[in-house]
This record gives C-alpha cells, structure tokens and sequence, in this order.
C-alpha cells in the first residue's frame, strides 16, 4: 500500500481546497461559571461555494494566531507590501 504523502508547506499551499480567512476568538461562561472561548466562524458565501459546502457540512480548522499583517488586502497596497520583511511576506503569501 502507498504511504499518503505527509502535508509540507509546499502541497498546503497548493491544495485548491484550503481557503484562509481570519475568525475572532470570543470569551464565554459556562452555567458553572468557568471561563471558556469559542470560535465562530462566519464563512463568506463565495468562500462557501468554493468549498463546496452547505449547512450541516463540517469544516477542518488548523489554526495560528492571526498577526496584524494577516488582517490586511495586500492586493490593494502595493507600496506597503515592497517595503515588507521577506518573513511576513512569505507568511501572508503562504496562508493567503
């Protein structure tokens, strides 16, 4: 039987199913009183389609704390983006 080919940053990023958008973590109560955050996620209707899901469907998370150049649309700042570290541009450009 053929091993499956182990996740690299290389077929991460090629993979046409992953999509990258940021989700904001909320802090919330338990009935007893314990501390506990949630995450809820509110999926773009284009984002859906791409992935191809519906209501009922489950998604697959892999998550990394967001930095505040992953909250911005580089595509509509060119400028900034060439004056960038080489770390943080490889970072958006990987994760989307």
């Amino acid at each position: 039987m053929a091993q499956p080919t182990p996740f690299t940053e290389q077929n991460i990023a090629e993979e046409a199913s992953f999509v990258t958008f940021v989700a904001k973590l909320q802090k919330a109560k338990t009935r007893k009183d314990k501390d506990y955050f949630a995450l809820r996620a509110t999926i773009p209707k284009a984002i859906a389609e791409k992935l191809d899901v519906k209501a009922g469907d489950y998604l697959l998370f892999r998550t990394k704390k967001a930095q505040w150049y992953h909250l911005l649309e580089w595509d509509k700042m060119a400028n900034t983006w060439s004056m960038m570290p080489d770390e943080h541009k490889t970072q958006v450009t990987f994760f989307g």
